[in-house]
């Protein structure tokens, strides 16, 4: 997926504004072929972005937006959506581990 796909796929628009969340499900990310580990990759790089260069909207809103959806990962079902996880990335746990059980 590139980043046009991307930007898509997860609603990116311009000054930081980005699809609600809640309207993806884990399901949905592995699909598109989004794991844990991918989310938590391209978070770090738009966190780092917001933090060189905190006149640029829209890095740090992607950054939290993935870390949500990354949290869907932490959950014990393919459905779980971002709202059922309250977007928080408290909690997280190994997806190694995660996936060893299921």
């Amino acid at each position: 997926m590139g980043t046009k796909q991307a930007g898509e796929f997860f609603g990116w628009g311009k000054d930081g504004k980005v699809t609600n969340t809640a309207k993806l499900t884990r399901e949905q990310l592995e699909k598109a072929g989004w794991t844990k580990e991918t989310l938590d990759s391209v978070a770090e790089g738009y966190e780092q972005t917001a933090k060189h260069f905190p006149k640029n909207p829209s890095a740090a809103a992607r950054g939290k937006q993935l870390r949500d959806l990354s949290s869907l990962f932490d959950q014990a079902g393919p459905n779980q959506s971002a709202a059922a996880t309250g977007n928080s990335t408290k909690g997280a746990t190994d997806s190694a581990t995660t996936k060893e059980k299921e």
